[in-house]
């Protein structure tokens, strides 16, 4: 009971105050495993002499997710910083590691321990901002989702990129989604993927993705924009087909809607909606908003649509499919716009 309520409570506050108020409310909170993020680098502040605090030893314990960012402070003590995280930091399900400088030269060991330490806890592994990591070889049996975070130092490194590649699908052997966040991707990365694992390019969540990646679900922002797309033959569904205003029902390209939608002979669902006051609506939560002569207009191109097997789907309905294509292939990539 204890430990149900201090999940709701600030970790620090829990050990620093609600541990010190009897026996059993300390052995509840050292014993327990918080549902929160943990950012590890902040700790190696509290080294001294080359240890730390034995208030930290039993604090990072109660974590079952960390962030690991390696900075300048990090690195000017790796020694002691990282011995400390691979003899308590463990039976983890969540590691976010990021570094925008050099690594240590033990690096490579280091996330090996690391990931020893977690191996049949880990869910989730995320190599975030820029920085090319290399994935040990280490079996992680319960791996589903890996995130990467590709910066410019990719761009130049298909080699590497590849032996990354390799190392995940080898070794994740029950992955089920691998997100991808970059910005542009460049013509060298979007070929390899699209050489090697052309199957797997399930989501693009944003419109330059879309255009160059042959994704199953895409992104599509406005219609009169597929016929930038490299790949239409590829689209099963589309996403976030943006209606202004339901309105103006021949705005936004959809006068030639079924021009555009010609280039994409397999779709099978599209997922239409319009936004006020920065939410989303579908036709339908919205249909009594709009003249009648209106409603007619987008009635009778959602038969059409139907009548061609292609589906008006809400919000839910086209996330179900996106697990439903990721199963089938085994896994999929999700491509994401870095912020």
């Amino acid at each position: 009971m204890l430990q149900n309520t201090f999940q709701y409570c600030e970790p620090k506050e829990c050990f620093e105050n609600f541990r010190l108020v009897s026996k059993p409310w300390q052995y509840a909170i050292e014993n327990m495993r918080f549902n929160v993020q943990l950012h590890l680098h902040k700790i190696v502040e509290f080294e001294q002499n080359g240890k730390f605090p034995i208030f930290y030893t039993k604090y990072v314990k109660a974590f079952k997710q960390i962030s690991f960012f390696i900075d300048e402070n990090v690195l000017m003590k790796w020694n002691s910083f990282s011995a400390f995280i691979l003899t308590y930091v463990k039976k983890l399900n969540y590691i976010w590691l990021g570094s925008i400088g050099s690594l240590p030269s033990n690096f490579d060991f280091f996330l090996l321990q690391l990931l020893q330490n977690s191996q049949i806890t880990l869910n989730e592994l995320y190599f975030a901002e820029s920085k090319l990591f290399h994935l040990p070889t280490i079996s992680l049996p319960n791996v589903t989702e890996i995130s990467l975070d590709i910066g410019d130092e990719y761009e130049n490194n298909i080699s590497k990129i590849d032996i990354l590649m390799q190392s995940i699908t080898n070794n994740c052997e029950a992955l089920e989604v691998f997100e991808v966040f970059i910005v542009g991707i460049p013509p060298n990365i979007a070929e390899y993927i699209n050489d090697h694992y052309s199957d797997n390019c399930i989501v693009s969540n944003y419109d330059e993705a879309s255009k160059i990646m042959p994704t199953k679900m895409s992104f599509c922002s406005e219609l009169s924009i597929l016929q930038q797309f490299q790949y239409p033959s590829k689209i099963e569904y589309l996403d976030d087909v943006l209606v202004d205003d339901f309105s103006i029902p021949f705005a936004d390209g959809w006068g030639n809607y079924q021009t555009y939608l010609s280039i994409c002979p397999r779709l099978t669902g599209i997922y239409l909606f319009t936004q006020r006051d920065g939410k989303s609506f579908d036709f339908e939560e919205v249909r009594g908003d709009i003249s009648q002569e209106n409603q007619d207009i987008w009635t009778g191109r959602i038969t059409n649509l139907e009548s061609q097997g292609i589906k008006n789907m809400t919000r839910n309905e086209y996330l179900m499919k996106g697990q439903e294509l990721r199963k089938k292939n085994k896994w999929g990539f999700v491509f994401w716009k870095r912020e």
